[in-house]
């Protein structure tokens, strides 16, 4: 009977201690590299940026008659799952917006957020 409690408690011992020298999995610090990082401002036309991205997700004109073009998405990551986790890294957006003048690549901005 000795022998049972003995090695119940070295189990339970083991578990515990076998559970507090886990290490978190290593960080990925390979930079995201923006798709639009491969236009030329002056140089790329809007077909091409079209055929890389896709369609815009809404397309508006300015004033001065420049076209603007917004892609966005918007993607969960596993912590969303997680019930009661309110960390900073639940959604991931990106923006690009781009601005055409005559058709021509002519301003470029791109945003990342997480929520």
């Amino acid at each position: 009977m000795k022998i049972v409690k003995y090695a119940a408690s070295l189990l339970i011992v083991g578990l515990l201690v076998g559970c507090g020298g886990a290490k978190p999995a290593p960080k990925k610090t390979a930079p995201a590299v923006s798709k639009t990082a491969q236009f030329k401002i002056g140089k790329t036309t809007k077909s091409d940026v079209i055929a890389v991205l896709g369609q815009p997700n809404s397309v508006s004109t300015a004033d001065d008659g420049t076209e603007i073009l917004s892609f966005y998405s918007v993607k969960r990551t596993g912590k969303a799952w997680i019930p009661f986790y309110y960390g900073n890294d639940r959604v991931r957006t990106s923006n690009d917006i781009l601005k055409f003048k005559n058709g021509i690549l002519s301003h470029i901005s791109h945003g990342e957020g997480h929520y």
